[in-house]
Formats: C-alpha cells, sequence, structure tokens
C-alpha cells in the first residue's frame, strides 16, 4: 500500500461527547395487558413520567444543547464521532472550557435535574491507516448519497448530503478536499437546475438528469474507492500460559463477591 493511499486524512481529533441529565425524573411502568394465543406473547406497559420541577428541567434541555452545540460547531460530525482538525485544537479547547461553564452555572442553581458533560480527546495521525480508512468509507456514502439523490431529482436529499460531505471536509487532505470539493459543488449545482428547470419551469425530469455532468461526483467516488479494501491483519497466536498454583489467600481473593442489589437511579441519557 502506498503512503498516499493512507495519507487521505489531515492530522487531527477525534472527540469523543456525553452529556446527560441526571435526577428530576421518574419513570413508573405498569403492566395493563398481557396476552398469549399460544405461540405469541404481547404485554402492554403503561408508563408514567413524572417531572420533580418541570421548568428547571426544561432549562436544563436547554443548556445541555447549547453546551453540546459549543463543541460540536468546531468539529465535523462523523459516524465516528466528532473530528476536529489539530489546527483547530486550541478553539476547541475554548468551547470545551465555555461549554463547561455553562454547566457549572446550571447546576450552581439547580436542586433537581444536574448536567453532567464529559469530553475525551484522542489524537489521530495522518498516516494512520484504520482513520483514513473510516473517513474515506464515511465520504464515499455520502458521494454515493448525493448521486443517488440526483438520480431521484430530490433537490433537499443532494443538499443534505452535500452539507454532510462539507463539514467532513476539514479533516481531509488537502488534495482530497480539492477533489471532495469538486464533487460537493457538482452536486449543489444539479440541485439547483433540478429546482429551477424542473420545479418551477417544468422540464421533463429526464431531459434534465441527462444533462446534468456527473464527471466529478464519479471521480470522487473513484478517488475515495481506494480506501475500501481491508486487508486482514495477521494475528499471533496466544502462547499458552503454564499452570500457576493458588494459594489459599489468593484462591479467596478470587472467590466470586456476593451477590447484591442493584439499584436503578434516574438518569435522562442522549
Amino acid at each position: 500500500m502506498t503512503t498516499q493511499k493512507i495519507r487521505t486524512i489531515r492530522p487531527g481529533l477525534l472527540v469523543g461527547l456525553k452529556t446527560r441529565i441526571a435526577g428530576g425524573v421518574r419513570y413508573v411502568r405498569t403492566e395493563i395487558d398481557d396476552r398469549t394465543d399460544g405461540v405469541r406473547e404481547v404485554v402492554e406497559w403503561k408508563t408514567t413520567k413524572t417531572v420533580d420541577d418541570a421548568e428547571q428541567h426544561k432549562a436544563a434541555t436547554r443548556v445541555r444543547l447549547d453546551a453540546r452545540r459549543e463543541i460540536a460547531r468546531v468539529c465535523s460530525a462523523t459516524s465516528f464521532g466528532l473530528l476536529c482538525p489539530r489546527s483547530e485544537e486550541e478553539a476547541l479547547d475554548a468551547a470545551i472550557a465555555r461549554a463547561q461553564r455553562m454547566v457549572i452555572l446550571h447546576n450552581q442553581e439547580a436542586t433537581t435535574s444536574r448536567i453532567e458533560l464529559y469530553v475525551l480527546k484522542g489524537r489521530v495521525a495522518e498516516d494512520d491507516e484504520q482513520a483514513a480508512r473510516a473517513v474515506a468509507s464515511e465520504i464515499r456514502d455520502l458521494i454515493d448519497d448525493m448521486d443517488a439523490a440526483i438520480k431521484k431529482a430530490d433537490p433537499a436529499a443532494i443538499r443534505d448530503a452535500a452539507t454532510q460531505a462539507r463539514q467532513m471536509m476539514a479533516v481531509l487532505s488537502e488534495e482530497k478536499q480539492e477533489i471532495a470539493g469538486k464533487a460537493i459543488e457538482a452536486a449543489r449545482k444539479a440541485a439547483r437546475d433540478i429546482v429551477r428547470r424542473v420545479e418551477k419551469k417544468g422540464e421533463d425530469i429526464a431531459a434534465v438528469l441527462v444533462e446534468i455532468d456527473g464527471s466529478a461526483i464519479q471521480a470522487a467516488r473513484l478517488a475515495f474507492l481506494d480506501m475500501g479494501d481491508q486487508q486482514v491483519p495477521e494475528v499471533q497466536p496466544a502462547a499458552e500460559a503454564a499452570p500457576r498454583v493458588i494459594d489459599t489467600e489468593e484462591a479467596a481473593e478470587a472467590a466470586p463477591l456476593p451477590a447484591v442489589e442493584l439499584r436503578r437511579f434516574d438518569v435522562e441519557v442522549w
């Protein structure tokens, strides 16, 4: 495999973001029907939700969303998580600090609905082959989405896929950015042509689609296609461990722990 294939991405950060609202909400589930026909069993439940302080819970929900947006806006959203170019790490740290301040200010006044925010940053190198394959796969799927939406003459779907692909461009190398950028512009132009000629002027869809230039989209698909075939890694067989003699104290430590009661906490997770 050549170096050019691997260097699809810029060095950057993979950001893990988790937020939740703890407390202030309780759920009670009651069984109201249980029936069977001899083969299938159908159970119907009724769930009652109780919010201790509705206004405070609404405020917590709003602050939680704002804190997430503050961090997400400096990153590119992907199916693998948030990706942030290394050049934007300072802006990312500032965004995390602002989000944390939002949460702290809310929690200082909150009595029932408290917000928890956790951020984990992992570094991704430009020669990280697995990360490059993941990003290339994501871009390739979005290119396919754009192409499929054009064939269906669906401007909204075209723009949606193009917007997602544009967000991903921040983590691509300059060469790949140029290729993806041309495909995105071609897709946006196709969306404009469909709206102008089909929806507004009433031209025949088939005739309009024939005239749309899809060369940039096809070129982008081929450019990212070479990252798709993964090699099966060689795995060394694990060496068999020699039998050990366990003394009495070690055996006692290894004994199963007694069963304990598990308690459920009222937590709302997004």
